[in-house]
């Protein structure tokens, strides 16, 4: 892995418990600052937890409890953060109607994925592609 991640905050909501571990593996043995949360409440209760709760990309599934993950960003954070925005889903009609949608930015990927892939979206998120 390259170094590109350094530094960052990077928040990972996914309710598929074997994709949440598998990134949060991957960032921790990186040592990339994360929160890891299945459920959207969660994730914000993680978040205000936090000394400093601030969030550099988000990696985020489109199908979660309650509500999108495209409708937790916009909600919790602004819609400005689609640009700093993740998205991953298991379905390719989300991949496109949000493409269609928001233009390039939220990046979206299609699982399964590559944990290259996941750290090549991210570093395009931060803008260290």
């Amino acid at each position: 892995m390259t170094r590109r991640l350094d530094g960052l905050s990077l928040l990972v909501l996914d309710d598929d418990p074997f994709c949440l571990e598998e990134i949060s593996e991957f960032l921790d043995l990186h040592g990339i600052d994360h929160v890891a949360a299945s459920h959207p409440s969660g994730a914000i209760a993680a978040m205000s937890a936090r000394r400093d709760p601030g969030v550099d990309v988000f990696v985020v599934d489109m199908e979660l409890p309650q509500m999108s993950g495209l409708d937790f960003v916009c909600r919790h954070f602004g819609a400005d953060f689609l640009e700093k925005t993740v998205i991953i889903t298991g379905h390719y009609g989300h991949a496109e109607d949000i493409r269609r949608r928001y233009g390039r930015r939220p990046l979206v990927l299609k699982k399964p994925l590559s944990l290259s892939t996941l750290e090549a979206a991210i570093a395009s998120a931060a803008g260290r592609a």
